[in-house]
């Protein structure tokens, strides 16, 4: 490479010192690729070296400067992420909540084969109504995760689980801890938001990425 355009990297490496080693590595490796591309492209139009580095370092601005607006962006993208992430842990116990509290005012409801089928088989109806009512929790734990994979894709997992956390001590607080459900049901509540959030995060993390 150009021994300007070296000794600009250089320049603009001082100028990153607040960065992290490896993010600081990254933006360097990116900014050493864009300029490597402006200089092809100043040859194709028949500039020598020379004036091909000088115009890829007029691009990009002064070293100073442009060291100075990555660390506000990064900084900028920390606060950010710092917001969305606290978000996203006080708002899976009140989503959480809120599901609760709707699935307890959900009205009667019967289906008249369904009736049927437990009336003719003893004990089947205390079984189908245990497993609708753990496939409510599971679905509204799973939806919890969600919107905590949503808000924080990069700390999905943990803003799930304090905010989890946050929940149980609450409901643990105001309900008792014999209103607490079975240790094997938590779990089961517990994977499910878990799970949903893990892959929610993923999936946002992914598509921003294919979106650059």
């Amino acid at each position: 490479m150009h021994r300007l355009l070296e000794t600009y990297l250089s320049e603009v490496s001082a100028h990153l010192g607040a960065l992290p080693p490896k993010r600081h590595a990254e933006e360097l490796r990116e900014m050493r690729a864009h300029l490597e591309n402006a200089i092809v492209v100043s040859h194709e139009l028949g500039r020598s070296e020379a004036e091909a580095a000088a115009n890829a370092v007029a691009q990009f601005g002064t070293a100073r400067d442009l060291g100075e607006n990555l660390v506000w962006a990064w900084k900028r993208g920390r606060r950010k992420d710092r917001r969305s992430f606290w978000g996203a842990v006080a708002l899976t116990p009140l989503t959480l909540l809120g599901l609760m509290l709707a699935i307890s005012h959900l009205p009667d409801f019967r289906i008249p084969w369904l009736d049927s089928y437990c009336a003719t088989h003893e004990g089947s109806g205390e079984v189908i109504g245990m497993a609708l009512s753990e496939a409510m929790f599971l679905t509204a734990f799973g939806l919890a995760g969600v919107v905590a994979g949503s808000l924080s894709p990069k700390r999905a997992v943990r803003a799930a689980c304090l905010g989890l956390t946050v929940f149980f001590v609450g409901w643990a607080v105001l309900d008792g801890k014999s209103g607490l459900p079975d240790n094997w049901e938590r779990g089961a509540w517990v994977l499910a938001a878990v799970a949903s959030a893990w892959a929610t995060g993923r999936r946002r993390v992914k598509r921003a990425r294919t979106a650059l």
